[in-house]
C-alpha cells in the first residue's frame, strides 16, 4: 500500500470512529429513524452539490441497480441498526462491534470472491477478534439483558452488512464513480427511511444534536464513503475494510473526549492489539498452503 492510501485509511477510520459518539448524541435527542434519515439526506445533498460542482452526472436510470442495492445494505439499513444499538449500548461498544466488518468481509471474499486466505491474514484476524474481546471485557456493562443483546446483535448484522456490500463492489462488473456511487446510494437510502422518519418524533430543540448530525451527515455518510469506495477500487475490499480495525483507537477517544466514557489499561492492551492486527494486513503475504 501506498502512504497516501495508508493516510487515507487512518483519516477515514478518524471520522467513522466518531460516528458512533455523535450518534449517541443525536439518537437522545431525535431518535433512531430521524437521526439516520437526516444524516443520510444531509450526506446526499453534500455529495450531489459536490457531483454538480465536478461536473459529473449522477446516471440514476443507468446505475438504478447497483445505487438501490448499496443505498440498502450500505446507507440505509446499517446506518440504522447502528443507531437502534446507539439506544442502549456505549459508543466503545458500538466502534468494537463494528470492527467485526474485516471479519465478515474476509468470509465473504472467500465465500464468493474465491479470496485465498493467508498465513498473515489469518493471523491477523484471530489477533483483531482476541484484541475486540478484550475491549468488550472492560466491564462497562456488568449484565448483558435482552435489550442490550438485541442492540449488540443488531450492531453485528450492520458490520455483516457492510461487509457484504464492500464485496458487491468489488465484484460488480460497473466501476461507478465513488462520489456518483455514495451521493446515489443516499439519494435512495434517504427513501428507504422516509416513511419511518414520517412516523418520528419531530419535536425536538436545537442543541449538541444538531452540529452532531450535521458532522454525521456531510462527513460520516457523505465524504468518508467517497474516500472509502475509491480506496475498495485502489487496493481492494478486504484492505479497504481494515478502516474498522482502526476505528475503535479513535471510537475510545471521542467517547472518553464527549461522553465522558472511561478506558483502563486491558482496552488499551486491546486497542495496541488491534493495531498489530491491521499491520498485518498492508504487507504482501504468501498463500497459506
Amino acid at each position: 500500500m501506498k502512504k497516501s492510501q495508508i493516510l487515507w485509511l487512518i483519516f477515514v477510520s478518524a471520522i467513522w470512529g466518531a460516528s458512533h459518539t455523535l450518534v449517541r448524541i443525536a439518537v437522545a435527542e431525535w431518535g433512531s429513524a430521524l437521526t439516520t434519515y437526516f444524516r443520510i439526506s444531509i450526506a446526499a445533498i453534500t455529495l450531489v452539490l459536490l457531483v454538480k460542482w465536478m461536473k459529473k452526472s449522477l446516471a440514476l436510470k443507468e446505475n438504478f441497480k447497483d445505487l438501490l442495492i448499496i443505498g440498502f445494505i450500505n446507507a440505509s439499513f446499517p446506518i440504522f441498526l447502528f443507531a437502534y444499538a446507539a439506544r442502549t449500548l456505549p459508543a466503545s461498544y458500538l466502534v468494537i462491534l463494528n470492527a467485526t466488518t474485516p471479519i465478515f468481509n474476509a468470509t465473504f471474499s472467500s465465500i464468493f470472491l474465491k479470496d485465498p486466505f493467508t498465513k498473515r491474514k489469518v493471523l491477523g484476524i484471530l489477533l483483531g477478534i482476541a484484541g475486540i474481546i478484550l475491549l468488550e471485557e472492560r466491564g462497562t456493562i456488568l449484565h448483558i439483558d435482552l435489550v442490550n443483546s438485541i442492540a449488540m446483535g443488531c450492531a453485528l448484522m450492520a458490520s455483516a452488512c457492510y461487509g457484504i456490500a464492500a464485496v458487491y463492489l468489488k465484484s460488480s462488473p460497473r466501476k461507478i464513480d465513488p462520489t456518483v456511487l455514495t451521493a446515489g446510494s443516499n439519494i435512495v437510502g434517504s427513501f428507504f427511511l422516509l416513511p419511518f422518519a414520517i412516523q418520528g418524533d419531530w419535536h425536538w430543540s436545537w442543541n449538541a444534536s444538531l452540529p452532531s448530525i450535521m458532522v454525521l451527515g456531510v462527513f460520516g455518510s457523505g465524504l468518508a464513503f467517497v474516500i472509502y469506495y475509491r480506496l475498495i477500487n485502489e487496493i481492494g475490499a478486504f484492505k479497504a475494510s481494515l478502516t474498522t480495525f482502526i476505528m475503535p483507537v479513535f471510537g475510545l477517544f471521542w467517547g472518553w473526549l464527549f461522553l465522558n466514557e472511561k478506558a483502563n489499561f486491558p482496552m488499551m492492551i486491546g486497542v495496541v492489539m488491534i493495531i498489530s492486527a491491521t499491520s498485518l494486513f498492508l504487507k504482501r503475504e504468501p498463500v497459506l498452503k
